[in-house]
């Protein structure tokens, strides 16, 4: 019997050691594949012909899993400003057959030896690992709108939300109901928490001073994933169509929310029950805001964004040290100034 039970023992451990194996195998798989197809597109967009195969002095890319206009945008001016240094910016598994996470992403850059790494971060431990992986190996990594502080990136250039909040307050103190006030600001997940109190408490001292004494205002803050536009739907319509829970004022702080709640408001026809104060500018919120369904929105200068990016890689690979914080100038829109914004789309 106990040598039955050794055998048993035995045949389990070694199940358990093939498992952990062919795991490992998978993983190296999945990431050989990446490399592969990276490489594949790096060769393709560098050689432009037979004879023309360009040279750069610095090999950039950028990871997020952010597709939104607002990311696009953001590419295109840091791409630009990198062309303009001789840097190429690749805007990591963007165009991939296979779909991979931000931390594959940052260990295909990682082995495949990158300059720098502007990181839009999630904030996961191993995400923090690998930062600190890319600096051991000479990568800088620089974070974009969402920080992660207490990691080894150089620099982060963000949102200064003291400001952000002051811009909503403003507006906020002029659109209070008559009676009571229901305002819902829906907060972007990776947003960090000490930033989604610092733009609560503004906006919560602008409900408190900006009232009369007929007036009263309640301030809730809901998570949203900005990198899903099912989710954001999905809990953008659940809010809507619960009357104990839809608000008078709808506070969108990324793209993704401020284009699904007008979207949800014309679905379910409550156009003048809700009122959007968005962000960013796209053809449909620039289209909303023209129509006065969306009477307020923010929108960070993205050109400058991308450029900053850039500028603090540049920075830090010349001169060894760079600003630890960059703050994004940020703009208001209103039905006042929006036909500027509309011209500069078609532009």
């Amino acid at each position: 019997m106990g040598k039955r039970r050794l055998n048993k023992n035995v045949e389990v451990l070694m199940k358990k050691v093939m498992i952990s194996i062919l795991t490992g195998l998978v993983l190296l798989v999945v990431l050989l594949a990446g490399m592969s197809q990276y490489y594949q597109k790096i060769e393709k967009q560098w050689k432009t012909s037979d004879d023309d195969i360009l040279t750069y002095d610095r090999h950039y890319v950028m990871i997020s899993d952010d597709r939104s206009a607002l990311w696009q945008s953001i590419y295109e001016s840091a791409k630009k400003k990198a062309k303009e240094q001789n840097a190429y910016l690749e805007w990591m598994g963007k165009d991939m057959l296979s779909s991979f996470s931000t931390e594959e992403n940052m260990k295909i850059a990682i082995a495949s030896d990158v300059d720098g790494i502007i990181l839009y971060p999630d904030g996961g431990e191993e995400e923090k690992e690998l930062i600190s992986q890319a600096r051991e190996n000479a990568i800088p990594v620089v974070t974009v709108f969402a920080d992660s502080p207490d990691s080894r990136r150089i620099s982060c250039v963000g949102i200064n939300y003291y400001q952000m909040g002051d811009l909503y307050r403003d507006w906020l103190i002029q659109s209070l109901k008559p009676g009571h006030t229901k305002i819902m600001i829906l907060v972007d997940s990776k947003i960090q928490e000490e930033n989604a109190n610092l733009l609560y408490s503004r906006l919560f001292q602008a409900a408190e001073s900006g009232k009369n004494n007929e007036q009263t205002a309640a301030i809730e803050v809901h998570d949203i994933d900005a990198a899903s536009t099912f989710d954001a739907e999905e809990v953008i319509r659940d809010i809507i169509l619960d009357e104990e829970v839809m608000p008078d004022i709808l506070i969108c702080t990324n793209t993704v929310s401020t284009e699904c709640a007008y979207q949800a408001i014309i679905d379910y026809n409550k156009v003048g029950n809700i009122e959007i104060a968005g962000y960013y500018v796209t053809d449909d919120i620039l289209s909303a805001i023209s129509k006065g369904i969306i009477p307020f929105d923010i929108a960070p200068d993205t050109e400058q964004t991308g450029q900053l990016c850039v500028e603090a890689l540049n920075e830090y690979l010349q001169y060894g040290y760079v600003s630890n914080y960059y703050n994004v100038r940020l703009n208001s829109i209103t039905r006042k100034n929006v036909w500027e914004y509309m011209e500069q789309q078609e532009e």
